[in-house]
Formats: C-alpha cells, structure tokens, sequence
C-alpha cells in the first residue's frame, strides 16, 4: 500500500484514511477484525468503480500483498528446518525474509531467501531485525501486564470498563499523557 500512497495526491490520502476509518469503525465502534476485509474490499471496489483511481493502485497492492502471503504460509509449511535450542528440537521455516538493493527501487525490496542462500550482512540485518521485534513484544507484555493490574484492581470485565471505573483513558492509565 506504501507504493499506492506514495503516487496519491494530499487530498487521495484523505480520502483513503476516512474509507479505513469507515471500514474499522460503526459509529465511532471497531468492528470484527474478520469483518475488515470484505468491508474494504467492498468499499475499495466501490470508490474504483466510482472513478477514484487510487483505489484500484491500494486493491491491486493488497491483491499482490495477499499472494505474496498465501505463497510465503504455503512455503514456511514446506520448507522448514529444525533447529536445536534450549534442548530441544524446534522447526522454524527454512524462508525469511531479507532486504536487497536494487537500483529499480532506492530503498531496496523485500525477497524471501532460503537460510543456505544468506550472506553474513543478511544474517547481521536478521538478528537485527529479530532484536528489534524482541524490544517490541516486550512492550507489548507489559502494556498488557499494566492492563491486566486495572482489571485485577477493579474486577472490570474489559479494559474500557476499568478505565471508566478508575476515570482514565486507556492512553493516560499507561502514561502516554505524560509524554505529550
């Protein structure tokens, strides 16, 4: 979707982030995760048959983002190696994804490539990369621990419930507030 936006006007952009928030969103709600795709494909097919001709550049980037996927699910099922960690035996896909240069495209692309094909600076980007997703899940635990302390503390069924008990959004009870 990052090629499509990067071709759209200021106003194209608008009008793609009000179709997503109306695609996410009943009256202000976040609908079902599984209602979200056919919604957009719904509401992007719409806007193309309307004449917006960014919508079809954002179908036609999910269209191949989709396939990619399914081809990348498909193949982690298929070629996976085991590998010995902590005493036991674990399958990891044999594929991962590594960032290649290219002077068609300046930033560079994404290729999935088999571990036996890496080069030691593909192998350093990796565990970068893996670090960085590390740092990241941590977050997430303890976004969710600090969550589950509200819920503990208020015997509320959801978060929303806790925070309406405790009279805090959700961003001020983890302390985005005070890093505004």
């Amino acid at each position: 979707m990052k090629a499509a936006r990067d071709a759209m006007t200021p106003e194209e952009r608008v009008e793609l982030e009000d179709l997503l928030y109306a695609v996410g969103y009943d009256d202000g709600e976040l609908v079902p995760s599984a209602e979200i795709g056919p919604r957009m494909v719904e509401a992007l097919t719409g806007a193309a048959q309307a004449g917006r001709r960014w919508a079809q550049w954002i179908l036609d980037d999910n269209l191949e983002h989709g396939c990619r996927d399914a081809w990348k699910h498909w193949h982690n099922k298929e070629k996976q190696t085991r590998v010995l960690f902590g005493g036991r035996l674990v399958a990891k896909p044999a594929l991962r994804s590594v960032r290649l240069q290219s002077p068609a495209e300046p930033g560079g692309y994404w290729q999935p490539m088999m571990y036996e094909d890496m080069t030691a600076a593909e192998l350093h980007d990796l565990v970068r990369r893996s670090r960085t997703q590390i740092e990241a899940e941590r977050i997430n635990i303890a976004t969710a621990n600090k969550l589950l302390g509200a819920l503990q503390i208020t015997n509320a069924t959801t978060v929303g419930e806790a925070m309406g008990i405790l009279g805090v959004s959700v961003d001020a009870y983890l302390g985005n507030e005070l890093a505004a």
